[in-house]
């Protein structure tokens, strides 16, 4: 069993630096597109009406892809002040019931997704670019899968780590 979650967590090692590269290629491709935007607004050339839109989705899609390197790493903004004053054993358990709680609204949210998207994202366009809404609308199920798999992940670590001391 600890082969098994000691390749889950090497896989998702390697799925975080996976996103990690992704999401710095789409900040960039997102400060090209704004650039490119703001630079044409001084240019006595029309301003491409697609810009604005395609900035956005691209920050949707690194949001929620990018979510689940925070939660790889537990850093999410948090106010953890009075979990801070329990003490280590409640403190553990609390952590864990919020975990799986998070985990279990970020499945309902994927499911939920997989469920509606495709109904009602193929019959949506984009405005200015034409394309179906289901594209930008798959961020959030691409995001909540991984967000999923990261969470499983956090979960699963005090338990190899606790094989390993034994």
């Amino acid at each position: 069993m600890t082969i098994v979650l000691r390749y889950y967590l090497k896989f998702l090692y390697y799925l975080d630096i996976v996103v990690k590269w992704f999401c710095t290629f789409v900040a960039g491709l997102m400060a090209a597109v704004v650039l490119l935007q703001v630079v044409s607004r001084y240019l006595p050339i029309p301003t491409p009406p697609w810009t604005e839109e395609l900035a956005r989705y691209l920050m949707i899609y690194m949001a929620f892809i990018g979510t689940s390197t925070g939660i790889r790493k537990w850093n999410n903004i948090s106010v953890d002040f009075l979990l801070m004053k329990l003490p280590p054993k409640i403190y553990r358990i609390v952590l864990m019931l919020m975990q799986i709680v998070i985990l279990c609204l970020v499945t309902y949210l994927g499911i939920l997704g997989l469920r509606v998207f495709p109904r009602v994202g193929l019959r949506q366009l984009s405005a200015t670019m034409g394309f179906p809404m289901l594209v930008p609308q798959s961020a959030i199920v691409i995001g909540c899968f991984l967000m999923a798999l990261q969470l499983v992940g956090v979960l699963l670590q005090p338990i190899v780590k606790e094989e390993n001391r034994v």
